[in-house]
């Protein structure tokens, strides 16, 4: 019964069931709101993320699917364009995008559907004629297929996309394990965040992080520029020189 009812089973249903499993999955974003930083789940397109200093952590849904080295069309779309015209976005060193796995998506579409096979054979009307026994164990064979979808989500969701210190755009595989994933993103040394005090005048001429040209009085790129690392927290501050009262925004 349970095999004729999953081949039942719509794959528009499928979709559908597996966007509100990932609304639910809380561990995809977890961790990354406490931390203060700009959070998309499941944004629809580029222009719901916007192009600016903060530090954006984007969920994308099952048609960003990517591969280790293999960044997908859309995921690629959300760090180059900033609108539906396609203008390019400005900071786009300040994007780090959490999608799945083709492999892994395959694996969780097949998880929801099992589980919506259950579901179907529930509703049959000879279910109603079954012992309190045999009715128990359907439930059970529910209960379980419905536990497997949330672990499912989370090895699935196991591919990062975002700019490389050279400019490039990079798809990398992390491991998912029994903690948020931003957590675990977050320690990996290729996502390049910098999650600890700020010292501004790392900032200042003759700083690591190679930002002023010969003869300026004030800049403002430090989330433009690749090479420095994600800052997940922006701050304002002004910098002043003897003999001028110029001064610039900065990102740190």
């Amino acid at each position: 019964m349970h095999h004729q009812a999953v081949e039942r089973v719509a794959p528009e249903l499928v979709e559908m069931r597996l966007g509100e499993f990932l609304q639910k999955e809380k561990r995809l974003t977890s961790v990354a709101n406490q931390l203060g930083v700009r959070v998309h789940n499941l944004p629809k397109r580029p222009p719901d993320v916007q192009d600016d200093r903060d530090f954006h952590y984007v969920v994308l849904g099952p048609s960003a699917a990517s591969e280790s080295g293999k960044p997908s069309p859309e995921a690629q779309k959300y760090i180059k364009e900033k609108s539906l015209s396609g203008d390019p976005r400005v900071y786009r060193n300040a994007i780090l995008l959490l999608v799945p796995a083709k492999d892994g998506l395959d694996l969780l579409r097949a998880r929801v559907q099992d589980y919506l096979g259950w579901e179907e054979v529930a509703r049959l009307p000879d279910v109603g004629t079954l012992d309190d026994t045999i009715r128990a164990l359907l439930r059970g064979h529910i209960e379980n297929a419905r536990k497997k979808i949330p672990e499912a989500v989370l090895q699935a969701y196991c591919i990062v996309v975002t700019v490389s210190s050279k400019g490039e755009i990079e798809a990398f595989k992390i491991t998912p394990e029994d903690k948020p994933l931003f957590e675990i993103i977050k320690a990996d040394k290729r996502s390049r965040i910098l999650d600890q005090p700020f010292n501004p005048e790392a900032l200042l001429p003759g700083g690591p992080y190679d930002l002023w040209q010969k003869g300026e009085l004030k800049r403002c790129n430090f989330c433009q520029t690749q090479q420095n690392p994600k800052l997940l927290r922006y701050v304002r501050f002004c910098v002043y020189f003897p003999h001028s009262k110029r001064g610039g925004d900065w990102g740190a």
